[in-house]
């Protein structure tokens, strides 16, 4: 992304700097020419990446005249410079949510100086709502830089879905809104991470599938464990006169016709007579049945 001290000259901080310390300094500030005076130092040493030097004229004043957000957001771009991201992010929250007023583009260098003091803090859940902030103000090209952050935040929290989002995102941002040659390398490292996303979730999901399956069968094996083995198994029904069957057979009654075959007879068949003769026996049977045929 380009620098925040890029992107607040385009803010013409200096232009404007007599009408910040008209404006949107303290009323005490006004009939006090010192203290106007040292504001317009403090600004000068912003603009020219002198944060340090600001940060003292502008903590001074701020005790002497209870500068107001805008200044206070200022102080908390100083901060972020000398990489004290805690006080720096104390600054940004207490002063952002009252700049809803301010030109687009300044709050996004706000916003994501913000987040980026998050960031460095790895405060990530922290960070994502002042990105997402500076998304909708910022500028176009600077959209893949925020969308690449972004997908950090998500992949530090191990939300894999969620980065892969984020960093197609910016991928796609990069090859709208930016020269080929200005992101050539964050593009490959963009398509790395990507692509490292990808196999994971795919074998996440392989996985999961393999996971589910085994508890299916788990399941089923303690279904079957829990029925007992008897209830499997056919009892054998005992022969009774009294269970009447719907076709004949069997010994003729007293009047000559044949009784019900019981359940027992209707599950076991009964056996030919010829099954219990010997073999010259039964040969001596079929012929005589043979000659009887033949007779008739």
């Amino acid at each position: 992304m380009e620098g925040i001290a890029d992107r607040l000259r385009s803010l013409a901080l200096r232009t404007v700097c007599c009408c910040l310390v008209l404006l949107t300094a303290p009323p005490s500030l006004h009939a006090q020419s010192p203290g106007s005076e040292q504001l317009g130092k403090a600004l000068d040493y912003m603009m020219s990446e002198k944060y340090h030097e600001a940060l003292i004229i502008f903590q001074q004043l701020d005790r002497e005249y209870e500068l107001n957000e805008r200044f206070k957001a200022y102080i908390g771009l100083c901060y972020y410079h000398e990489w004290d991201y805690e006080q720096a992010v104390k600054y940004f929250d207490r002063a952002l949510p009252h700049l809803g007023g301010l030109a687009p583009h300044e709050r996004s260098v706000y916003y994501y100086a913000a987040a980026e003091s998050y960031f460095q803090l790895r405060k990530y859940a922290a960070a994502l709502p002042y990105y997402r902030q500076a998304l909708a103000v910022c500028y176009d090209n600077e959209r893949g830089d925020i969308y690449f952050r972004i997908g950090f935040c998500h992949l530090f929290a191990e939300e894999w879905p969620e980065a892969l989002s984020a960093y197609r995102k910016a991928q796609t941002a990069y090859t709208r809104f930016r020269r080929p040659d200005d992101v050539a390398a964050r593009q490959a490292q963009t398509a790395r991470i990507i692509e490292g996303i990808d196999a994971r979730l795919r074998k996440q999901a392989l996985a999961d599938s393999l996971h589910a399956a085994k508890v299916r069968e788990d399941s089923l094996r303690r279904i079957s464990a829990a029925i007992p083995l008897d209830s499997l198994l056919l009892t054998p029904v005992a022969p009774s006169d009294s269970l009447p069957v719907p076709f004949g057979g069997g010994n003729p009654s007293a009047d000559g016709s044949e009784p019900p075959l019981n359940l027992w007879q209707q599950i076991v068949p009964p056996v030919p007579e010829t099954w219990f003769l010997r073999p010259d026996e039964q040969e001596q049977q079929i012929s005589e049945g043979e000659k009887e045929r033949m007779d008739r």
